[in-house]
């Protein structure tokens, strides 16, 4: 864990406590104090080259673990590494992914990024070793405001599309818009509205953010007129069409397993010590997945319609998923509504429209009528 020898030795003596008195526990907090310091000294200038050695062990003795590093000068400057349980995730789940630097994790101030998606239960250099590791590209890569990610990302994953995150963005609305605070928490509210917006498409999006420009006199702001600028890389009105764009539109994934990371290191550890307390963080990570893979084949959601869609939807997703989606059929029986326009080559059309007409939210789908007992079958 995080902590240092002074509390390390308040939680040993405790337990020695337990097992029948403190006399059983030898070493006061100073021996503590110095055996720290005494494993330092005896890495000393090692540190990098133990850590380099350990990589170099794991790509000769466990199965398709990989691994990178970058010495310039004699000076190790980068560190690349993912073991088999990550790459057979990044197959599995990898079309969304999301990263976000963190630091305070080692004495050298050496960034430390990981790569962070969402699993079924919900610099180039770098990019390049992510790329060789896993051998294929994102679909959708997000990142915070980062000029040099927004070069690394257009260079290296050209297959990728990338997007910003987009609290980074609105989280600026009250410095960059002056005013008094009731105007601007209306107008926050009002973009908030607009720009989380799923369902509009893109020219809808547009048409909206001019009128609200309009009405509240904000034509003369410059920040507001450079986020329009570039909103293909952070509206989701813009990301519709691509397939789990909605899985992650923050990276706030990312400063929550950051901050995991962060409980188990600290800013004086050497690398040695930081990649024991990254083995620590990710095998506790690991432990909390296979205990909601337990409860998801163990337990089942009680359905709330009568559907046949929203059974078949509980046999295909884990728990966490399926409750979303059957959220939103629920939804669905009160906030949608749909008419038959027409029949096309024994094909039912029907018009899906919100019965909240300032949604503006209608979509047309072909959808071929079965027997009831056909779909239960």
């Amino acid at each position: 864990m995080g902590f240092g020898p002074t509390i390390a030795h308040r939680v040993q003596a405790y337990q020695a406590y337990l097992m029948g008195g403190q006399h059983l526990f030898r070493g006061s907090k100073n021996d503590w104090k110095n055996q720290k310091w005494d494993v330092r000294c005896l890495i000393a200038d090692a540190d990098a080259q133990m850590v380099v050695d350990k990589f170099n062990d794991n790509m000769l003795y466990l199965d398709n673990y990989f691994s990178q590093h970058k010495v310039v000068d004699g000076e190790l400057q980068g560190l690349f590494w993912a073991d088999d349980i990550s790459r057979q995730n990044y197959n599995f789940f990898g079309e969304v992914l999301a990263f976000d630097a963190t630091y305070g994790t080692n004495r050298y101030s050496m960034i430390f990024v990981p790569f962070t998606g969402v699993n079924c239960h919900k610099k180039c250099w770098l990019l390049k070793a992510f790329l060789k590791a896993h051998g294929t590209q994102p679909r959708l890569f997000l990142t915070d405001q980062d000029p040099a990610m927004k070069k690394g990302v257009a260079t290296v994953l050209t297959q990728s599309k990338h997007r910003l995150c987009m609290w980074h963005v609105t989280n600026k609305i009250p410095v960059k818009i002056k005013g008094d605070s009731k105007r601007n928490e209306k107008i926050k509210a009002r973009v908030h509205k607009l720009v989380w917006n799923v369902f509009i498409k893109p020219e809808t999006f547009e048409s909206r953010w001019h009128d609200l420009i309009e009405e509240f006199n904000l034509g003369d702001n410059n920040w507001l007129t450079d986020m329009f600028a570039i909103r293909k890389h952070w509206v989701p009105a813009y990301f519709r069409e691509l397939p789990m764009c909605c899985v992650m539109k923050t990276t706030s994934r990312c400063e929550s397993s950051n901050s995991q990371f962060k409980v188990y290191s600290s800013v004086g550890n050497t690398l040695d010590e930081f990649m024991n307390c990254f083995e620590k963080a990710l095998n506790s990570q690991r432990h909390a997945q296979r205990q909601l893979q337990h409860k998801t084949t163990t337990e089942t959601s009680p359905l709330k319609t009568h559907f046949p869609i929203e059974r078949h939807v509980s046999y295909i997703y884990k728990i966490k998923f399926f409750q979303e989606v059957q959220k939103e059929i629920y939804k669905g029986l009160y906030n949608f509504s749909h008419d038959r326009i027409e029949s096309d080559n024994g094909l039912n059309i029907h018009l899906i429209s919100h019965k909240d007409k300032t949604k503006g939210l209608v979509g047309v789908f072909k959808v071929n009528l079965l027997p009831l007992n056909n779909i239960n079958s």
